[in-house]
């Protein structure tokens, strides 16, 4: 899960969302959940380089990490550990330090942010969600990815620097630069229809004819997927066929954004998909009852 917006790592929101989560079912009090959110907070802030440039194992790593060590936290507070005050607006707290932000309480009558927060349909850095989606759509649109003789994705600066802007990300090595890279999730999906996590191993990484594809892709800046970067990633998707036409898709909302949410089945078939390598119980189909 994750926020739209600008933020300095997804660790510390997704620390702090756990050892909320993990409070609550602990059934800690109001002052040991302070104590548990200052412990995380205080001691596992972390920063964002693990998910720029040629990526790691510890980019998977990361926010699982951020999770255990919130459960961790929320059970040392309940143990009877105090964690630092002020950790949030103390002068050397979390925004002076980290975000360079002055700390604003939110304004009455404002949603809470959890009411932003958004799903990944496919298992993909955030700003490539709408560009699967709208090369999925785009398949309708010819016969044969052989007849495309070049895609042009117009998306935010942002989504560029992130997803597009390292020679490698153009021939990934690794599962954590293929799943970061728009260029290679653009030709999966066109030439297979989808992607999960499969796609970001051998054969697919060394497939010259897939490689040929996302040799075809060129990410240009688009000015208005600035302008709304900060409620959604805009995608304008070109396809330029060989004869010359071009089939153009647009996608503002992906699938799994809080405008247009993924369903129970959807959630539950991605949980799956990502399981089953892990957890073969959940590959097999269930039993039917009676």
């Amino acid at each position: 899960m994750s926020f739209q917006g600008d933020r300095p790592s997804q660790q510390p929101a997704l620390g702090l969302a756990s050892v909320v989560g993990a409070s609550r079912l602990m059934g800690l009090s109001a002052d040991q959940m302070v104590h548990a959110i200052g412990i995380t907070v205080g001691g596992n802030t972390a920063i964002n380089q693990g998910r720029v440039g040629t990526l790691s194992n510890w980019k998977d790593f990361a926010c699982a990490e951020a999770s255990r060590k919130a459960i961790f936290s929320a059970q040392l507070a309940q143990a009877g550990m105090t964690g630092p005050a002020q950790v949030f607006e103390g002068p050397l707290g979390f925004f002076p330090a980290i975000t360079r932000k002055p700390f604003e309480l939110p304004k009455l009558g404002e949603p809470y942010g959890i009411m932003r927060a958004f799903t990944k349909r496919f298992p993909l850095g955030q700003y490539s969600q709408t560009v699967a989606e709208a090369a999925a759509q785009s398949r309708a649109l010819f016969k044969s990815t052989d007849e495309i003789a070049e895609i042009n994705i117009r998306v935010s600066q942002n989504a560029i620097k992130v997803m597009a802007g390292d020679p490698d990300k153009w021939r990934p090595q690794s599962h954590e630069t293929a799943d970061h890279s728009m260029p290679y999730a653009t030709a999966v999906v066109l030439m297979h229809g989808t992607i999960d996590d499969h796609f970001y191993e051998d054969p697919y990484l060394h497939d010259e004819r897939l490689l040929a594809l996302v040799a075809r892709v060129r990410t240009i800046h688009s000015p208005e997927a600035d302008l709304h970067e900060k409620d959604y990633n805009l995608c304008d998707f070109e396809v330029v066929l060989k004869s010359n036409e071009r089939k153009a898709v647009r996608v503002e909302y992906h699938r799994g954004h809080f405008k247009n949410p993924m369903t129970d089945a959807e959630m539950e078939e991605k949980f799956r998909s990502l399981a089953r390598k892990h957890l073969p119980y959940w590959h097999r189909p269930p039993v039917p009852e009676g």
